[in-house]
């Protein structure tokens, strides 16, 4: 069936490299007064949620609408899973606009998404029993019963391989997968990760299995689980697809694992989407890694030029995008670490701003929040500091609930609470932080951070034989 790689959803060549950048938005609705109406469909991938402010975002797709088609130039295809929503994103939307076809409701309707990655996540079209399942995950994952939403994957999961739905399967326990990975069950949710992928014969979808598994424990700072899995996507990849969007893509995220290690991928990831797409998004994003690379070596003139570059790109192609959030961190702490104190924080208020305006309640509003607070602690206004880090905590909370970041803010909040004399706040933040990061593992290298901090406190206040019990 020529290149294993080119799943059947696919129709035409891997594409041509295109260099379209623009942003519009063109809706065409199918379903008129009078005409026939299509079934509703039993494929596609069902959109649980899109980032503010990007491709997906500015094209009007919704929560809820099923993706089922795409076309691009004289390229085009399904979209049964998604997996294949996946594929065709990373795959697709760098070489230009790209054509989705969505049912909403009864509706067919055609959105162009512009060029660059759509940030939406999503699930396999189910019956009713089905999407009744997935419901109830999310309303126990909001509870934090990861327990109970384990059960519920599990189960779901048993019922599409009783009725031979592989596809569903796969997603059904990379969820399982992902509920054991915030229990700390490593090993298990391992397992369980590979028992998802045997669900999974086709090759492309198989990498796009991982490639999503990847992201998912990336966003929930799984890093090691992260980069065990965008390894297994980019063995699956190379010797295939070598100069591909898709495998860009993974290359830029693994090196977003371990900025230490993974040079010579995130140079690649910058060429290949060069090639692809000249200065775009994509490239732009890839440019960052780079970036972040060189600035956890101490490379700090590299690291700034390189994220310049990508500010100015950004600027250009989307100026209202997420990815101008986190460049401006990430100058902003480029400046820190020179000692700029007045520069980093022009950076960050400024990456605060817009983050505010164009993706409120995102994590992009915790971490710049965060680094506000860090620059109003170090100036000695404790007090700004303090209503920051509330913000960024407020964020994280909703954003990613017993995560590091909640973690961090917690641990931050009680080191000005000290500062300004509060013992009892402070004790308060740091054993709530010493909690969530006993229980997120062997990955959290900061309890004994949290254990000296509740020795200081303790002993602060004369409780010398609790202080010990700490330091």
């Amino acid at each position: 069936m020529g290149n294993p790689m080119q799943n059947p959803c696919a129709r035409g060549r891997w594409g041509a490299p295109h260099t379209l950048l623009g942003i519009c938005a063109t809706i065409l609705i199918l379903s008129l007064p009078g005409c026939s109406r299509p079934p509703p469909p039993s494929s596609g991938a069902v959109v649980l949620s899109r980032q503010p402010g990007e491709a997906a975002a500015r094209a009007g797709i919704e929560p809820g609408d099923i993706v089922t088609d795409w076309e691009r130039d004289d390229e085009g295809g399904t979209i049964s899973s998604p997996f294949d929503l996946i594929i065709v994103e990373q795959e697709q939307a760098p070489r230009g606009p790209v054509v989705l076809t969505v049912r909403r409701g009864r509706r067919e309707i055609q959105m162009e998404a512009a060029t660059g990655r759509w940030f939406v996540r999503s699930r396999p079209v189910l019956d009713g029993a089905g999407s009744a399942g997935v419901s109830s995950a999310a309303s126990q994952i909001a509870r934090d019963d990861f327990a109970a939403t384990l059960a519920t994957w599990r189960s779901l999961a048993e019922n599409a391989e009783t009725e031979d739905r592989p596809l569903d399967a796969g997603w059904f326990r990379l969820q399982a997968g992902m509920a054991l990975a915030l229990m700390g069950r490593e090993e298990e949710s391992t397992s369980e990760l590979e028992l998802g992928r045997s669900e999974i014969a086709d090759p492309s979808l198989r990498a796009a299995y991982w490639d999503l598994a990847g992201i998912n424990l990336l966003d929930a700072g799984k890093r090691p689980a992260a980069e065990s899995a965008f390894s297994e996507a980019l063995q699956l990849k190379e010797g295939v697809a070598p100069r591909s969007g898709s495998i860009a893509f993974t290359l830029s995220q693994l090196a977003r694992t371990n900025m230490r290690r993974y040079e010579d991928e995130a140079r690649r990831a910058v060429e290949v989407y060069e090639e692809i797409q000249g200065e775009g998004l994509e490239t732009a994003a890839a440019l960052n890694t780079l970036g972040a690379r060189a600035h956890v070596r101490s490379e700090l003139d590299f690291a700034e030029s390189v994220y310049r570059r990508s500010l100015r790109i950004t600027e250009r192609v989307v100026p209202g995008s997420s990815l101008k959030t986190t460049l401006l961190g990430n100058l902003g702490l480029v400046a820190l670490k020179r000692g700029d104190l007045d520069s980093a924080r022009l950076l960050f208020r400024r990456a605060l701003d817009l983050a505010e305006q164009v993706t409120p309640q995102s994590v992009h509003v915790g971490f710049a929040a965060n680094c506000v607070g860090l620059v109003e602690k170090n100036l000695g206004d404790f007090e700004a500091a303090r209503v920051h880090y509330q913000r960024a905590l407020e964020v994280f909370r909703l954003r990613r609930p017993g995560g590091e970041e909640v973690a961090g803010t917690l641990n931050n909040l009680g080191n000005v609470a000290m500062r300004q004399g509060d013992l009892k706040a402070a004790e308060r933040y740091h054993a709530e932080a010493l909690e969530l990061r006993t229980r997120l593992g062997p990955e959290c290298s900061d309890v004994a951070s949290s254990l000296s901090n509740l020795g200081s406190i303790a002993r602060q206040g004369g409780r010398l034989s609790i202080a010990r019990q700490y330091l």
